[in-house]
């Protein structure tokens, strides 16, 4: 069996023993490979960057999700085993070119309603850090292109009926999984926004107003958590730099 270039040894025993050889395809990478992380806060670029090395497994690819209450895709979420599968044959497929320094974006257990196996997972936590560091102007420009024209554009073509509708659903179910974690200030203010900004972006197709909810998020939810959370693992972060500085030095320490 060939997939994408990589020959599957045959395996007797049709789907079963394919998936426990996938399986320990994943446990073997987590035992003999090293990982590297690429870190950063909300809107830099991570996941970008992790599909332009030679060396890097890209997870988010691999669930069919960014990882964030906003990261789902009009299509639905692969499930976990499509997950598990995907990512033991995008493993496979570096080994079999004799890599074993791999790149993955510094993720949480769960992306979606996908789970990380836990060995891998395990590896990750005790892994090098690599953290963009970009301005938030940039950073906001990029969530506007993914959050706000990319998924437009996907619900649209998924339901070419009522695909604003879809869309603006997408946006407030998203703002509401993280209500409480906003606060009650923070979530009116946002959802206030947000709902002025789709009424816009509706009525004329001007999405600047989106700015204003998204500036709310990231000063108010996602900055402060995640600089929280990496100060937990301080002593694994080996580089900083901005998007092109941290690009350099994964190519040139590859």
């Amino acid at each position: 069996m060939r997939e994408a270039g990589v020959e599957l040894p045959r395996i007797e025993g049709g789907y079963k023993a394919l998936r426990t050889f996938l399986i320990n395809e994943l446990e073997s990478a987590a035992l003999e490979c090293t990982f590297r992380l690429v870190g950063g806060k909300t809107g830099s670029a991570k996941t970008v960057l992790i599909n332009e090395l030679d060396n890097a497994v890209d997870l988010e690819g691999a669930a069919n999700h960014r990882g964030s209450s906003f990261g789902r895709h009009a299509k639905e979420q692969n499930s976990q085993i499509n997950f598990e599968n995907t990512l033991a044959i995008d493993f496979l497929k570096l080994r079999h070119r004799n890599i074993s320094d791999i790149v993955l974006e510094d993720e949480a257990r769960s992306i979606g309603k996908v789970g990380l196996p836990k060995s891998l997972f395990t590896k990750m936590r005790a892994s090098q850090i690599i953290v963009i560091e970009e301005p938030i102007e940039a950073r906001l420009q990029r969530l506007i292109q993914e959050y706000v024209v990319d998924m437009k554009l996907e619900f649209e073509a998924q339901q070419a009926s009522n695909g604003f509708e879809a869309f603006s659903s997408y946006l407030l179910l998203g703002l509401e999984k993280i209500r409480k974690r906003l606060g009650s200030a923070n979530y009116e203010a946002a959802r206030k926004a947000m709902q002025q900004a789709l009424k816009q972006h509706l009525r004329s197709g001007d999405i600047t107003n989106h700015y204003d909810w998204l500036n709310i998020l990231l000063q108010n939810y996602y900055d402060p958590l995640y600089t929280y959370e990496l100060s937990k693992r301080e002593a694994y972060v080996c580089f900083r730099g901005d998007y092109q500085a941290c690009r350099e030095y994964l190519q040139s320490t590859a």
